[in-house]
């Protein structure tokens, strides 16, 4: 995912893999890149690997997005995307998620993102 994002003029500030979905915030300064290309690029890379590996099919056929305004807070969707395993009872804490990162942060850098604002941890003013 992070090597399709940026051969595609992308940037990955965060993803995380749940079960049976991603979520995923993709940015890009380039005015000619085109979210649904990366997209489909995406699906193709990873579906065909999976395909290979299990035999079944990966991604449905379609896919949700949402633009951020300029005013909204990008670390505070970083903190959504990432807290989506604990919402939905896998761990206790980000920290104890495996399957999320970033092209952006580390790691640490991320989960500092929520020592800084623990009173947005769980329930950020972001919503989908």
């Amino acid at each position: 995912m992070r090597r399709v994002c940026l051969g595609h003029g992308f940037h990955l500030p965060a993803y995380c893999f749940m079960p049976d979905h991603v979520h995923a915030l993709v940015t890009s300064e380039a005015t000619t890149v085109e979210l649904g290309t990366l997209v489909r690029s995406l699906k193709q890379v990873t579906g065909y690997a999976h395909r290979r590996r299990t035999g079944e099919r990966l991604w449905q056929t379609s896919f949700f997005d949402r633009t951020l305004r300029g005013d909204e807070d990008r670390i505070a969707v970083v903190r959504y995307i990432v807290a989506n395993p604990v919402r939905a009872g896998l761990v206790d804490s980000p920290d104890d998620y495996p399957y999320w990162g970033s092209t952006l942060y580390s790691r640490s850098d991320i989960l500092e993102f929520f020592e800084r604002e623990r009173h947005t941890v769980w329930t950020p003013g972001w919503k989908t």
